[in-house]
């Protein structure tokens, strides 16, 4: 490529940079625990990562309740990375919408947060990559669900982990 295309090869050589750079932290933050993805940061590097990739982004204002449970939101936050992040690499869209709600269910409050593009791109097989797998095992740790694939516009994710999951019951043991 570098003989023939300079400017594609110097492209690529940037994003593989830029890659690197992020695993690197990630595996250093997984590792030590250093700090919970949140998502109102999660948001602006969403923001800032679709801008620069020339992607339209329409983002919530407010995204998380105030009692929101921490757990929750991290789990969010780590979808939304992954999300993003794959939108930038495979989907070739325009626009991305990204929503955060709370819906009620009959097993009480939900954080849902959608993904949404306009792009044509990413895999054909039907089969979820790394990412999209490693994201529902997190989920679903949380007692929340992934749902991914394609749509009649684009590519469409839906996180949904419980609002404010049910406090452990108490160990009493055998007593006396």
């Amino acid at each position: 490529m570098l003989p023939d295309h300079p400017d594609k090869a110097a492209l690529q050589v940037a994003d593989i940079e830029q890659v690197s750079r992020q695993a690197l932290v990630d595996v250093r933050e997984a590792v030590s625990g250093y700090r919970r993805p949140r998502l109102t940061g999660e948001l602006a590097g969403a923001k800032a990562a679709l801008t620069a990739a020339g992607i339209t982004a329409a983002l919530p204002a407010d995204p998380v309740p105030a009692d929101a449970d921490e757990d929750a939101e991290s789990a969010l936050a780590w979808a939304l990375r992954e999300a993003v992040t794959n939108v930038v690499r495979h989907s070739g869209a325009r626009r991305c919408t990204v929503e955060v709600l709370t819906r009620q269910t009959l097993d009480g409050p939900v954080l849902e947060l959608s993904v949404e593009d306009d792009g044509t791109g990413g895999s054909s097989s039907g089969v979820p990559g790394n990412g999209l797998t490693g994201l529902a095992e997190r989920l679903a740790k949380t007692g929340g669900s992934l749902e991914a694939g394609r749509t009649k516009r684009g590519f469409r994710l839906v996180a949904r982990v419980p609002a404010n999951p049910a406090p452990t019951a108490p160990d009493v043991g055998s007593g006396p």
